[in-house]
């Protein structure tokens, strides 16, 4: 890695194909993640944002400047930057270039409501931990080995263990924290488990089916394959309608796929349900040449070079079937088996807990920007907006527009569709709702909307008010005054929409008008108030 001595650090990167753009990232090995970085380009400054940034090479050989504040800044500090192309072809050096590094420091409620979970859809609570603090964390590039960028790793020791290149048989960070722990980890088992390390929570969901993404690896992989020593997590997930063995009725839904078997060393390796399996052994290693290593693949290139454990899985997938607006438990937890010795961890994919919806809608009225909209003068839409930041894929919303309503289709309003599409790249999409303008006086009436999968279970229904054609009325007092004075006349306006605007008889525009009366003589003035609809009203003094 490269080390920063100071608060601000240059660095040159060559192998660059002018024209084409880089994904760059920095990220500290120890110490807090504040570290900025920024393109010096020929052509102009370029920021960047959270340590990353989106740069098109102007040269084979470009300069970014890598900053933290002078506050931030405690102590030297090794960094990796990595950098990869946007097109496919691209090879060698210009790929990723950094292992997976790891960052024990998060909180753990943080790590659950800011990285595991998908939006902030749902309610999530009582977050809890069980474990040495350096076994929970967040990890980063690890696209190139486990095939999730970043996310959260639970390990059954330091979870700096993860880190690349695997240059050790059977890695292990002496962070035993004793047999037992776990009954749930234990029925799995069935044998003394060591080093356990448990993340849980409560969570209501507002879908009928919650799912994340993850990744089991292990330095057990593969001289310890079909042994006592099988590295065991689970995922045990209860709540109504849930009936299984665990501790409060409970499932474990970390399976094989089509199988049901639990994830685990002995179910998923180079012998058994291969296709889910990912070796990670370097050729040459001492491992290779045991018996029950027979038959292993060797591996070359990014993977071994960015990552430490022996094997993984492929990204599977954990799915379980749940009723909306109930209030369900989740238990993630590893432990190794057999002995305290050869880790094993599980990487969460990050934003992958899906348990809500992934848009929110709100009502918009216009000029005033609230949820009023007043016939045959101001517009309205219903704004459909992305929980997440991911805008990759289109994303249709579905909606039913309430019974409860008490403005009528056709009569006083466009029908609306029932559903809408955001667009990919957007993250959000507006609904226009066009008025009928008809002159009748009905008072104030209502569409009333319900996303068919809501953001809370508490979220309110989403109003817009369709109120009739808003009247103007102005007053302009009287007065009597001396011949000799001038008067500033301001008339009083009331009703309607937006700003007025004002025609006095004398053909001046302002809001106040200063006259000087004719002596002796009556004068009469008159005005003409107009909303920004249009509405006018007008009196005479």
């Amino acid at each position: 890695p490269l080390t920063a001595e100071a608060p601000e650090l240059l660095v040159q990167i060559c192998g660059l194909k002018p024209g084409i753009a880089y994904d760059l990232m920095v990220v500290a090995v120890t110490g807090p993640q504040l570290w900025q970085i920024d393109h010096l380009s020929p052509t102009g400054f370029q920021q960047g944002k959270g340590g990353k940034l989106k740069l098109e090479a102007d040269q084979a050989c470009d300069w970014v400047k890598i900053s933290i504040s002078e506050k931030a800044f405690k102590s030297p500090v090794p960094l990796y930057l990595s950098y990869r192309g946007q097109q496919d072809d691209l090879q060698g050096d210009q790929k990723l270039l950094s292992p997976i590094v790891t960052d024990d420091t998060a909180p753990v409620d943080s790590l659950i409501q800011n990285s595991f979970i998908g939006g902030d859809c749902f309610e999530v609570f009582n977050i809890v931990s069980q474990g040495e603090s350096t076994s929970i964390g967040s990890f980063f590039n690890g696209a190139t080995s486990i095939g999730f960028d970043e996310g959260i790793i639970l390990a059954s020791g330091d979870i700096d263990i993860a880190t690349g290149p695997n240059d050790q048989a059977n890695a292990s960070s002496g962070n035993l924290s004793g047999a037992g722990g776990d009954p749930d980890l234990n029925a799995l088992a069935n044998f003394d488990i060591f080093d356990v390390t448990i993340v849980e929570f409560d969570f209501v969901p507002t879908v009928d089916t919650i799912q994340f993404e993850y990744v089991f690896a292990s330095e057990e992989y593969c001289e310890w394959v079909g042994s006592i020593f099988n590295d065991v997590f689970g995922f045990f997930i209860s709540g109504p309608g849930i009936s299984g063995p665990f501790s409060n009725g409970a499932i474990n839904i970390a399976q094989v796929p089509g199988i049901g078997d639990p994830v685990a060393v002995n179910n998923i390796n180079h012998q058994i349900n291969t296709q889910y399996y990912v070796g990670n052994i370097p050729p040459g290693s001492s491992q290779l040449f045991d018996p029950d290593c027979a038959g292993h693949p060797t591996t070359t290139g990014p993977s071994v070079d960015d990552c430490q454990y022996d094997g993984f899985t492929t990204a599977l997938t954990a799915t379980a079937a749940v009723i909306p607006c109930s209030t369900y438990h989740i238990k993630l937890a590893i432990a190794d088996v057999g002995d305290g010795s050869f880790d094993a961890a599980v990487f969460l994919k990050a934003n992958s807990f899906n348990a809500g919806a992934s848009a929110v809608a709100q009502a918009v009225g216009t000029p005033d920007s609230i949820n009023v909209i007043a016939e045959g003068c101001s517009e309205g839409y219903f704004e459909f907006t992305r929980t997440t930041p991911d805008t990759t894929e289109a994303l249709e919303v579905t909606f039913t527009v309430l019974p409860a309503s008490t403005a009528t289709p056709v009569d006083d309003y466009v029908p609306l569709p029932t559903s809408i599409t955001i667009p990919a790249g957007q993250m959000s999409v507006q609904l226009p709702v066009e008025v009928v303008d008809d002159l009748i006086a009905e008072g104030t009436e209502s569409i009333l909307l319900a996303l068919d999968v809501p953001c809370l279970c508490s979220d309110p229904v989403i109003e817009m008010f369709i109120e009739d054609r808003p009247t103007v009325e102005v007053l302009l007092d009287d007065m009597i005054i001396c011949s000799t004075d001038t008067i500033a006349l301001a008339p009083a306006p009331s009703g309607g929409i937006g700003e007025y605007s004002y025609l006095w008889s004398t053909g001046d525009t302002t809001a106040v008008l200063l006259f000087a009366p004719t002596a002796g003589g009556l004068d009469t003035l008159s005005v003409i108030v107009t909303d920004a609809c249009g509405n006018m009203a007008s009196d005479t003094a």
